[in-house]
C-alpha cells in the first residue's frame, strides 16, 4: 500500500513539473503574432444543395434580394455576377442587402487571410438570400 502511495506521489510530481516546464516554454514562445496566423488559417465554403449557402426565405419582391451578414473578426468582400453584378464589402458585424434580377449567379466571397470561396446558384423572385458569414473554430 505504501509502494502504491509513493508511486502516486512521484507520478503526480513529475506530472506538475512537466507541465509547468511545458506552460513555461510556451508562454514564451507564442506570441499574438502566432495567434494571428492561426486564426488567418480559415476556409470558406460555398455550400452545396439547391440554394448553395443562403438561407432563403419569401418576400413579397418580384426581385430577388441578397442580404450579405459579416459576424467574422473581418471585412469580407462579396462579388455577384449574373443579370445584375454587385460588389458587397461588408465590415466585421455589420449586414448589407441589394435587391437584383432573378436568374443564374456567380459568387465570389473573400477576407483577408481565407482562401476564399465561389459558387453558382440561381436567384429566383419573392425570395431573400441571406448569406451568412462566420469563423468556425476547428
Amino acid at each position: 500500500m505504501k509502494k502504491i502511495l509513493k508511486l502516486t506521489l512521484i507520478l503526480a510530481l513529475l506530472t506538475a513539473l512537466t507541465s509547468c516546464g511545458l506552460y513555461k516554454k510556451a508562454k514564451n514562445n507564442v506570441g499574438l503574432g502566432d495567434i494571428k496566423k492561426i486564426a488567418d488559417l480559415v476556409d470558406m465554403d460555398f455550400g452545396s444543395g439547391p440554394d448553395g449557402p443562403f438561407d432563403v426565405s419569401t418576400i413579397t419582391s418580384t426581385n430577388p434580394k441578397l442580404v450579405v451578414q459579416n459576424d467574422t473578426d473581418r471585412t469580407i468582400t462579396v462579388k455577384a455576377s449574373g443579370p445584375s453584378k454587385k460588389t458587397f464589402t461588408v465590415k466585421s458585424k455589420k449586414s448589407m442587402s441589394a435587391t437584383v434580377k432573378s436568374g443564374q449567379y456567380h459568387f465570389v466571397a473573400t477576407a483577408k487571410g481565407t482562401k476564399g470561396c465561389e459558387g453558382d446558384v440561381e436567384l429566383k423572385g419573392f425570395k431573400q438570400y441571406k448569406w451568412v458569414f462566420i469563423i468556425k473554430k476547428r
